[in-house]
């Protein structure tokens, strides 16, 4: 019975750590995305660039991290003299029984 449990208990710790293998990356992969839009906010000519030229940076740093970032889908903020940048977008991970959608913010401010 004690080998049973055991077993079990390796079962499931296996289980969570294979879960968290593949949900864990793109949170780091968001984070670091934060930074770089942080770093291109920080940038004086950046203040000087059109809307369209910042989303495609930012998508261009998404792609480059293997988020799917889309231009659309990141919001410029200039508000009080101050530029902030936004992306809100959705990783998708198939896992063998079932899909997980993960809605993911990353700010540049």
């Amino acid at each position: 019975m004690k080998r049973l449990r055991l077993a079990g208990a390796i079962a499931i710790v296996v289980l969570f750590a294979a879960l968290a293998a593949r949900l864990v990356p793109p949170y780091v992969e968001n984070w670091k995305l934060s930074q770089d839009m942080t770093a291109i906010v920080a940038r004086e000519e950046s203040a000087r660039l059109g809307d369209g030229v910042l989303q495609s940076l930012v998508s261009q740093k998404g792609a480059e991290r293997g988020l799917p970032v889309r231009p659309g889908d990141v919001r410029v903020d200039r508000r009080g003299g101050t530029l902030r940048l936004e992306a809100r977008y959705q990783v998708v991970i198939d896992l063998p029984a079932y899909t997980v959608r993960l809605h993911l913010s990353a700010k540049g401010q």
